[in-house]
């Protein structure tokens, strides 16, 4: 294991916006299938403006405030504290996630890889309301399920990838235990708070990574209020070529990403996705 410490990047000029990278598509090769972390506070009218992907899956989870989410074929969902919204860009989007209302919005947004023979399928997205998020409670622990099992709680959504996303608080003092399964590599990510994994502590905006050296039992224990979104895969042993928005498995198909997008046959609909 190893604990890094995410990178925050200076506020936008006009003070709308601010952000911290754990990592990027720059490890795509390192970390695949996880391509992304990045941990965002907004205010309108800060955001991200209209802007295309493919080839992968985005995961957004709002903790304060409202974030709008549109696409170019005018689908809008404003997304409010506790919510999820799980994007299988497919063969393509383009979409915005722009802060909403008054006050900041705090959210993170990762990005997953899809297997070769999933990138080029229709996109689908799905607004998950906070209420519908399966949850998992245990003495000083509460763990929303948002993809792959916890304790036989199945997630809300389902990653192409088969990755596990696990959204954590824990109190003071407690202790949880995550089942790691054999093979897999993954990471803890610290949004507020501090915990201890065996000899390794983490604090705010530090990443515990792990790999497939870790079996059976990964324990955390928080030593004051601690915010963790835990990720976790089996590595997907697939070429993995990254040029911007477009994360695809040849030189090949980014060219005609690039050509579709030109000729203005880029982005599709997105269609409700199916639930975990």
């Amino acid at each position: 294991m190893t604990v890094e410490q995410a990178r925050m990047f200076p506020p936008r000029r006009d003070g709308t916006m601010r952000k911290r990278v754990a990592f990027g598509t720059e490890r795509a090769g390192q970390l695949n299938p996880l391509l992304s972390f990045v941990e965002d506070w907004m205010r309108s009218p800060g955001g991200y403006v209209e802007h295309v992907h493919q080839g992968f899956e985005t995961v957004t989870l709002v903790y304060q405030g409202q974030v709008s989410c549109t696409d170019a074929h005018g689908a809008r969902v404003v997304l409010e504290a506790g919510d999820v919204q799980w994007v299988n860009t497919g063969r393509g989007v383009m979409h915005a996630e722009m802060a909403e209302g008054e006050g900041e919005a705090h959210l993170i947004q990762l990005w997953l890889n899809l297997p070769a023979d999933q990138k080029l399928l229709e996109p689908r997205g799905a607004h998950f309301p906070s209420a519908t998020v399966p949850l998992v409670e245990r003495p000083g622990a509460r763990v929303r399920v948002i993809a792959g099992d916890f304790e036989g709680e199945r997630g809300i959504a389902k990653a192409g990838c088969g990755a596990r996303v696990l959204d954590v608080s824990l109190e003071a003092g407690a202790d949880l235990s995550l089942a790691i399964p054999s093979g897999h590599l993954g990471l803890v990510y610290v949004a507020r708070g501090e915990f201890t994994s065996g000899a390794h502590t983490a604090r705010e905006g530090d990443v515990l990574h792990f790999s497939a050296k870790i079996s059976d039992q990964l324990g955390l224990r928080a030593s004051e209020p601690t915010h963790l979104v835990v990720l976790d895969a089996a590595p997907l042993a697939e070429p993995v070529i990254v040029n911007g928005p477009f994360i695809m498995n040849t030189a090949t198909q980014i060219q005609q990403a690039y050509a579709e997008f030109r000729a203005g046959t880029f982005a599709a609909p997105l269609p409700e996705a199916p639930r975990g």
